[in-house]
């Protein structure tokens, strides 16, 4: 506000007294916000001075620097071409920018402990020992093993179902809310929810080879990924 009657009184003829009563607190306020708002970009900017590996945070802090120290200088010599308020913007924005960030992380990061939570412990593996099966730690699954699921039970991982009929509860992952009526030959996916009915199963897909863990794959690879302007930033 203190800025937008400064560039008012460029067309309404501000007395010299009244353009420096409107400046020192513009110097004040934007002097708190790259102090306190913007040390950490600070830290991090010398950080990658330090080491030759310059980032968006160099170039922010550059930018604010050079308009707040030009505004210094414009202000003590009695010059009405002030910029604090760029320098504020510019750390404004980005601390707004790394906010909605850490907002869209944390909602992915809920999306991934969901997907985690598909991932049942055990498995309850069919063999000629244990026709009827017998649960074991979900990592000893492998693909071309018979696995059998019951009632209320989860898959363990994707495969086609050998023996059984029934219902499944995809939601999870298509976001289907009424079961799916499944019968032998079909295929099922991990992370499904056995609704209705008891199936034996081939496994085909196994941990990170199933479906549920190429999703957490994905999220994992876009949670470790910067944006394309950050990669740009440390491209400059």
């Amino acid at each position: 506000m203190l800025s937008f009657a400064l560039y008012s009184g460029f067309f309404t003829e501000f007395s010299p007294e009244t353009i420096q009563k409107l400046s020192w607190p513009t110097f004040v306020l934007a002097s708190v916000v790259l102090i306190y708002g913007g040390r950490n970009i600070y830290r991090r900017a010398w950080a990658g001075i330090s080491t030759a590996a310059f980032s968006m945070e160099t170039l922010i802090t550059v930018g604010s620097f050079s308009a707040y120290f030009y505004s210094i200088y414009g202000l003590l010599s009695g010059s009405i071409h002030l910029y604090f308020d760029t320098a504020s913007m510019l750390i404004t924005l980005v601390l707004l920018g790394k906010l909605l960030e850490r907002r869209a992380k944390a909602e992915v990061q809920e999306d991934l402990a969901n997907f985690f939570s598909l991932r049942p412990n055990k498995a309850k593996i069919c063999s000629e020992q244990y026709p009827r099966g017998r649960y074991v730690a979900t990592d000893n699954l492998r693909k071309g093993d018979t696995f059998r699921v019951e009632e209320s039970e989860v898959l363990a991982a994707d495969g086609f179902i050998l023996e059984g009929e029934g219902a499944v509860d995809e939601s999870s992952l298509t976001g289907e809310p009424l079961p799916i009526t499944k019968k032998i030959g079909d295929l099922v996916k991990s992370g499904s929810k056995v609704i209705q009915g008891t199936f034996e199963i081939r496994a085909e897909g196994v941990g990170e080879d199933s479906v549920v863990g190429q999703m957490i794959a994905i999220i994992e690879k876009a949670l470790g990924e910067k944006t394309p302007f950050e990669g740009k930033a440390k491209r400059a």
